[in-house]
């Protein structure tokens, strides 16, 4: 590791000499550039973003269906929606989502809230099984959606939760925001530091940490209207129009 550390280093510095300007698609990557020692008159910001206007026109249609959703998957209209939606892999640890979920309980009765989870992927078998060992019915597994399904899917939730060990951005968080979601994630999710702004839209919590994901959780259930209403502010100033600004 530190032979090849050493030779990226030597090779990123012979090519950033040749680069005229920089593009950098949030604060991780304008830092990684000035680690780098390129000056701040060389580089321009291009958020890495979504069609905002895509989804905010989709997540409204949606929502005049949100009952009918509700109603075809058996939800009640009362309760909360906690949604993970990603693949069902270990770096993206699903499965400490459901452990902090688990934690919402103080008698061993089901929680309140719901909890969705949308992908597909190594660890939905042993998720099925964890989640099956409680005998709630408050855990559902919807498996893989369509990217023309997620909007519904998002508008659907009340709060979304990224808890990746891993995840150089997260255009999810970009996505959700457009629909006025809260939304947590682990500190390991790139987008982090640039949408996620902590008791404003959000929480970010130390990745691996089930005890305080559930603490958050718990923190974050009662105000998820006001915190989704932020996101939406939040994710207008992240869009296509600045990264044509930039570029």
């Amino acid at each position: 590791k530190t032979i090849k550390t050493k030779a990226k280093r030597l090779f990123l510095r012979w090519l950033f000499i040749r680069v005229s300007a920089f593009l950098y698609v949030g604060n991780l990557n304008y830092q990684f550039y000035r680690k780098y020692g390129i000056d701040k008159n060389r580089l321009f910001p291009m958020p890495y973003a979504v069609d905002n206007n895509h989804f905010q026109i989709q997540s409204q249609k949606a929502s005049k269906l949100r009952e009918k959703l509700r109603a075809d998957l058996n939800l009640q209209s009362d309760r909360p929606i906690i949604l993970y939606a990603a693949k069902l892999i270990s770096k993206k640890r699903p499965l400490d989502l459901l452990e902090a979920y688990k934690e919402l309980s103080s008698n061993g009765e089901e929680p309140e809230p719901y909890l969705l989870f949308v992908g597909d992927g190594e660890q939905r078998e042993k998720l099925e099984i964890e989640s099956k060992s409680t005998g709630w019915q408050s855990i559902r597994f919807l498996g893989f959606k369509n990217q023309s399904d997620m909007p519904a899917i998002y508008d659907l939730c009340d709060i979304f939760v990224l808890p990746s060990d891993f995840e150089p951005w997260g255009l999810a968080i970009n996505e959700v925001m457009n629909t006025s979601k809260a939304v947590i994630v682990s500190d390991q999710v790139g987008c982090a530091t640039d949408l996620v702004k902590p008791s404003c839209n959000g929480f970010i919590f130390p990745a691996y940490d089930v005890n305080k994901l559930a603490e958050i959780l718990k923190q974050a259930l009662p105000f998820v209207e006001s915190l989704g209403k932020q996101s939406l502010k939040i994710i207008y100033k992240w869009s296509f129009s600045e990264g044509i600004e930039g570029l």
